[in-house]
């Protein structure tokens, strides 16, 4: 068996938005680092300002 991989999805809502960057600091302070980052509408927003502003890091290598 492979090395397991670590994937979050994060879905739509402006509420569940707040929820999502308290997760994704939660997570980064707990040193769990995500290979796959995916979300829909707020979902999708949370996970690229997160990963583009530098908020988390993410083992994949892209973007």
């Amino acid at each position: 068996m492979g090395k397991s991989r670590i994937a979050l999805a994060l879905g739509s809502g402006a509420t569940r938005g707040w929820a999502h960057i308290w997760l994704i600091d939660v997570l980064t302070e707990a040193g769990i680092v995500l290979d796959i980052i995916c979300g829909s509408s707020m979902g999708a927003l949370v996970s690229t300002d997160g990963r583009l502003n530098g908020r988390y890091q993410c083992s994949g290598g892209r973007g």
